[in-house]
């Protein structure tokens, strides 16, 4: 998201087509990239059950956010008379989301308990669950 953002601060400079496709294309493969990692960085912070609803959730936002975005550019640079603040806007947005995300790795985690056993004050409690087919 960093490299997406510091990408998107970089388009009011470039002055050629060839520096616009290579900006555009770290954007798609850093944009790539970071979709593959949304469902790791969901499984870290919810259980695998709530897996479906969370990633329901980050669409929706995800979608709102594509929807709410060029209207908004487009009434900024309306009343700016440049697409420039919109790009610095929208880059600042991606590289202080990331510093968001980031901070997820200094934050205490607390251990996962699984289904089948539980630590309770130092003993081990056994749970049996009965499956029927």
């Amino acid at each position: 998201m960093t490299v997406s953002g510091l990408c998107v601060l970089c388009l009011p400079s470039a002055r050629s087509f060839g520096s616009i496709v290579a900006i555009v294309a770290v954007i798609g493969l850093m944009d790539g990239a970071m979709m593959g990692q949304f469902s790791l960085m969901i499984l870290k912070c919810i259980s695998k059950h709530q897996l479906n609803q969370a990633w329901g959730y980050i669409m929706f936002f995800i979608g709102i956010a594509i929807g709410i975005g060029p209207p908004l550019a487009g009434l900024m640079a309306d009343r700016l008379g440049s697409y420039t603040a919109s790009f610095y806007t929208a880059g600042a947005i991606l590289i202080i989301g990331a510093s968001i995300t980031s901070l997820m790795a200094f934050v205490k985690q607390h251990p996962e308990n699984s289904d089948e056993t539980q630590s309770c004050d130092g003993e081990l409690l056994v749970t049996e669950k009965l499956t029927v087919l």
